[in-house]
């Protein structure tokens, strides 16, 4: 007769328990192994890459190439900043020379008709106005307009004499100084 052992069951299951988890074990022992490999491979490469740069970097032409690249930019940034420069000199000027226009039309509706410019200089402080007129009260009307414009903040006439050889004019010089720049045309 043979003897039954009860617990024979729970040892098979036992057992298999252990194959199961030997198996697993070893499983992760091995990929755990080539993992390490993997990255002890991968970290070799990324150093020589590492080392291949930084020998290129030391490089004396590469030196050369990037002193060159560093003073390029220099010279890029100060051309640029010189551009600024220049077109807010620019600007300046063209606004100046949009007054100057303004200020003519200005003066030239002010005008007398016997009254006549020969000359205008015109500068940053002052505006000076050569010419002729038929009578003083002429010129003294031109005057008076242009002491009228908030162009000028003093009008004054620094010569008038008569014209040699023409019994019926004068010849003047009004000299104006410039206030604050109210060109608007009415």
């Amino acid at each position: 007769m043979q003897d039954i052992n009860f617990f024979d069951h729970y040892r098979q299951e036992a057992a298999e328990k252990n194959t199961i988890i030997k198996t697993a074990g070893v499983v992760l022992a091995v990929i755990l192994c080539l993992l390490t490999l993997v990255m002890t491979y991968e970290t070799w490469t990324v150093q020589k890459k590492i080392a291949n740069v930084q020998s290129q970097l030391e490089d004396s032409s590469l030196q050369k190439k990037l002193q060159e690249a560093e003073y390029i930019d220099n010279q890029l940034a100060v051309l640029n900043e010189t551009e600024q420069d220049l077109n807010a000199i620019i600007n300046a000027v063209d606004t100046r020379d949009a007054n100057v226009s303004q200020a003519l039309v200005l003066i030239s509706k002010i005008m007398p008709k016997t009254v006549t410019i020969d000359q205008m200089t015109i500068n940053a402080t002052t505006v000076s106005l050569n010419g002729k007129g038929v009578t003083r009260q002429a010129i003294a009307e031109f005057q008076h307009n242009l002491k009228e414009l908030t162009l000028f903040v003093d009008v004054y006439v620094s010569t008038i004499q008569p014209v040699s050889g023409d019994s019926n004019g004068f010849s003047f010089q009004i000299q104006c100084q410039r206030g604050e720049q109210n060109y608007e045309v009415e």
